[in-house]
């Protein structure tokens, strides 16, 4: 069911349900007068699939050339999307998706979604930990970006471990 068909089907205004994330929760409560069923994965993917096409275009217009969580951390059909339609383009970061894990890094790459990799030394707890999602990024072929938090520290020493990381283009 589309959002339109769901916003006369229920009586909630269109604005509202594309406002609140729980939507399931609205439907949920209107199922008991008889309204259909609502599947909100098949209304993410039409949402993540006009979002792709948005992207496309500004870097169709524009010199655009990274692009850092062009899709939500849990949409992970939005991440192929975008991957399959801008991977070969542009540097797609991965940051809220990966979290500086290993774990979620690696199954990223196996998914084949992004294409580059933000790096948090304060994210992932260890040095250790950051240095094998660096390394596990760098064997796959995905970019490195180092980051810290904004003016977390003055300390250059963040600089260390980008030195041998590989950059996109």
């Amino acid at each position: 069911m589309l959002v339109g068909e769901l916003a006369r089907a229920t009586g909630v205004p269109v604005r509202a349900l594309r406002y609140y994330e729980s939507v399931g929760l609205v439907v949920a409560q209107r199922l008991s007068n008889g309204y259909r069923e609502y599947d909100p994965v098949s209304v993410r993917r039409a949402r993540a699939g006009r979002h792709v096409e948005f992207l496309r275009t500004l870097v169709d217009d524009y010199p655009i050339f990274s692009l850092e969580d062009p899709m939500g951390e849990d949409d992970y059909a939005g991440w192929k999307l975008i991957t399959e339609a801008l991977g070969d383009r542009i540097q797609l970061v991965g940051d809220d998706v990966f979290c500086t894990n290993r774990t979620l890094l690696a199954a990223g790459i196996d998914a084949g979604y992004a294409n580059a990799v933000l790096v948090k030394l304060n994210q992932v707890g260890t040095v250790n930990e950051m240095l094998a999602t660096t390394e596990l990024a760098m064997a796959s072929g995905y970019a490195v970006v180092m980051s810290h938090r904004s003016g977390e520290t003055e300390d250059t020493s963040i600089a260390d471990p980008a030195a041998p990381a590989p950059t996109f283009g």
